[in-house]
């Protein structure tokens, strides 16, 4: 990709989103838009940014920022952090809580917020307990895929086979991709996909959430989108609410007052001791 081409992509996600694209991520990027260039009927990437700059392109922003914020997911995936989810709310049931609200940020194709769900349920069992996942990411498209619930037996196979058995019933076979797996209706109204775009703030909803799961996400962000992030999470965090990020992800450079529980994992200050 010509580096005038790039710089201007990278400058347009960046006042679109906040997303930073790195050097040497031009083969990536001209791979990841080269569908819409296809789409559109574009002689080349240099006329697909020109029609991003323009008032004609306010649309297409949107499939702009789908195709460069697509990132891999997993159920399951770094499962300590469910451990430990489940940890704090049985202790805050244990203690008489019986409203809980967590959010997933950057839910990808709901695979996080799903995995959470299948984690809760168990823990809150038959009690009377009034608890909602809110799920927020970028895309249009993955948060489609993520209302649909539908996944490939790869998607499914983290899972123990007790778990699938409960959490999936079979959706058929789709002629490309294979055999088909939903996500029960126990848990899927559990969980409300909204989309969302993180570097506008102030954030519409309230909180607060008794835990944050925003990981593998940040990355995406220089370091003063980071800490817009990071300010927002802890105003909306309840207090002994927990962050969670990736394990590659570090708060560490940020001014923050959350306090490291344990890699990836961040609480704010107050309410129970952990």
């Amino acid at each position: 990709m010509d580096s005038r081409v790039f710089q201007g992509f990278h400058h347009l996600a960046q006042r679109l989103a906040g997303i930073s694209l790195r050097e040497g991520s031009e083969a990536m990027i001209s791979a990841r838009v080269a569908a819409r260039v296809k789409q559109l009927a574009l002689p080349s990437e240099d006329q697909y940014l020109t029609l991003l700059e323009s008032k004609e392109g306010t649309d297409e922003a949107v499939h702009f920022l789908d195709a460069i914020s697509t990132g891999f997911t997993s159920f399951w995936r770094e499962p300590e952090h469910f451990a430990h989810l489940v940890e704090q709310v049985q202790r805050d049931l244990e203690a008489g809580q019986r409203r809980f609200r967590f959010w997933s940020a950057g839910c990808s194709a709901g695979h996080e917020p799903y995995s959470m769900a299948i984690a809760l349920l168990p823990a809150f069992g038959a009690l009377d307990v009034d608890w909602k996942i809110l799920a927020t990411d970028l895309s249009t498209q993955r948060l489609h895929h993520a209302l649909e619930a539908c996944y490939r037996a790869d998607d499914v196979a983290p899972l123990d086979q007790v778990t699938r058995a409960r959490s999936f019933v079979s959706a058929g076979s789709h002629p490309r991709l294979g055999p088909q797996y939903r996500v029960v209706p126990a848990l899927r109204e559990r969980v409300t996909f909204r989309r969302l775009n993180l570097v506008e703030v102030p954030w519409p909803m309230r909180g607060p959430f008794d835990a944050i799961f925003c990981r593998n996400v940040m990355f995406y962000f220089d370091a003063p989108a980071q800490q817009l992030l990071v300010r927002e999470f802890e105003r909306l965090l309840k207090p002994g609410g927990a962050l969670y990020t990736g394990r590659s992800e570090t708060l560490t450079q940020l001014e923050t007052g959350l306090s490291t529980v344990q890699p990836s994992v961040y609480r704010k200050p107050g309410g129970a001791d952990r």
